[in-house]
């Protein structure tokens, strides 16, 4: 409580010593995953029992969530498929935490309030191993490396109900701690040809393993977002390519792995899920239309043959995958001659920017971690010192006042925006509503007037728009 940032001062530590499951050991308990659409039973103890939910559900835990009965309510199917004390207990029903409705994999439910308050206890405490897989857009770390890295940016939860608007934006001010950590496990590079030729160009992609210490709204999503590579097929934060994304894959690609903690006994309760079947079959096919094609490949590309679309597992994909040869990937230990230590990785400039939220000015860094010949990424989102302030601002300025510019790479720029902190930015320089736009300033359209309707329903209008003066638009909301 008395710092919610503990582990700045144990970045390196994290970045090497925080462990993290072997990919051989990934789904080593899992049972085989068969179907995608229903409840499967993972593991269980005389405390907890872990639960696979699917992609679709929905884990709500207010009154209404705890207790309607609907095939969409995946408390209410539980219960109803699997019997457990917690089944009538009126606080929680036993959910311990949750996972967003589109995304997949391990849930845990405690069989009493012991068991429930014990696995908070143990998630406040940073003491809870959980670990997912995603597909991201691009080549992290690229060709050398680094291939690992760990990402603290604060996250502020986002909730606009008249625009039914959810999410989460970052904020060093306001936010909370969010830490993510992670690995990447394998490259795919897809060619744009045959049913992907509308893509205009090849498209790298990245099988990232993640850890995370804190459990935010959209962690992940916004996480891999702020370094640049948002997840594949997120409609929020990685909107703009979204239907090259629908082409390959069927939902965001998120999958809670394995969840790790201590039981009540001081046992280690370990629930792991193989790879949701649907993502599974996505992930197949990519591999079937990516350069490396197996024996059964189609002459056609983009066509893959039925017969190769399966549940293999994640262990058989993985196989079928080149490992990474990066520069850092196997150098493991301390390095005896200094000479032959890679030289470290260049990392992206820091990027100044005011915070669409709180207004203040925010520095996102990244930086590169050396032990013996292991290196690793940390990546962050810090308040401006104040003895830095003046530069800041001016930077900020300049960064602010660049128009026409590329969409950003990583950082603030490249990640989902609310709409209505959209409007206060564009509404930062007064315009003046107060005089219609003239003849000469709506030049063609000038003998139309200044003020449109596209509703009208033969007596009023609906909804108008009025030209202003110096380039100004008035409507009904101002």
């Amino acid at each position: 409580d008395a710092n919610p940032f503990w582990w700045r001062s144990e970045v390196e530590s994290l970045c090497f010593d925080l462990p993290m499951t072997a990919e051989s050991d990934l789904t080593e308990l899992a049972p085989p995953a068969s179907q995608w659409w229903d409840v499967q039973k993972l593991s269980e103890s005389d405390n907890f029992v872990a639960i696979c939910k699917p992609a679709g559900m929905f884990v709500v835990t207010d009154q209404r969530g705890l207790w309607e009965e609907s095939p969409t309510n995946f408390i209410h199917v539980t219960h109803r498929r699997f019997p457990m004390p917690s089944s009538n207990e009126p606080r929680q029903r036993g959910i311990c935490h949750r996972l967003d409705s589109h995304t997949s994999g391990v849930q845990i439910f405690g069989k009493y309030w012991e068991g429930f308050k014990h696995f908070t206890a143990q998630n406040s405490a940073h003491k809870m191993q959980k670990e997912y897989i995603a597909l991201v857009c691009g080549r992290v770390g690229g060709e050398h490396g680094p291939h690992n890295g760990l990402i603290d940016v604060p996250l502020k939860k986002w909730q606009d109900f008249n625009r039914r608007e959810f999410g989460s934006v970052i904020c060093t001010t306001d936010g909370l701690p969010a830490v993510t950590k992670y690995k990447v496990l394998r490259h795919i590079h897809v060619p744009a040809k045959g049913v992907l030729a509308f893509w205009g160009k090849d498209r790298w992609f990245s099988l990232v393993q993640m850890r995370i210490l804190t459990g935010r709204t959209h962690q992940i999503r916004v996480h891999m977002g702020f370094i640049g590579h948002p997840l594949v097929g997120d409609i929020k934060y990685n909107a703009k390519l979204l239907e090259e994304d629908y082409a390959i894959v069927p939902r965001i690609f998120l999958h809670c792995l394995r969840m790790e903690f201590e039981d009540m006994d001081g046992s280690t309760f370990v629930a792991s899920s193989d790879l949701a079947s649907d993502l599974q079959v996505g992930l197949t096919r990519l591999l079937e239309m990516s350069d490396d094609v197996g024996p059964d490949a189609t002459d056609a590309p983009g066509e893959v043959p039925v017969a190769s679309l399966g549940f293999p597992g994640l262990a058989v994909l993985l196989k079928r995958c080149k490992p990474l040869q990066g520069l850092y990937d196997d150098a493991i230990g301390a390095a005896s001659d200094e000479e032959s230590l890679p030289v470290l990785p260049e990392v992206p400039r820091p990027i100044v920017q005011r915070c669409n939220h709180c207004k203040e000015i925010d520095i996102s860094k990244c930086t590169a971690f050396r032990r013996g010949r292991r290196v690793s990424l940390s990546w962050c989102l810090e308040t401006c010192e104040a003895s830095r302030r003046s530069d800041a601002e001016a930077v900020s300025a300049q960064s602010s006042s660049g128009g026409g510019q590329a969409a950003a790479a990583w950082g603030r720029g490249a990640l989902w925006v609310p709409s209505s902190l959209q409007t206060e930015a564009s509404n930062q320089e007064e315009v003046d509503l107060s005089q219609d736009a003239t003849a000469e300033d709506l030049r063609g359209w000038g003998t139309e007037g200044a003020e449109w309707a596209w509703a009208h329903d033969g007596v009023r209008q609906n909804g108008w728009l009025r030209m202003c003066s110096g380039g100004g638009v008035g409507s009904r909301g101002g």
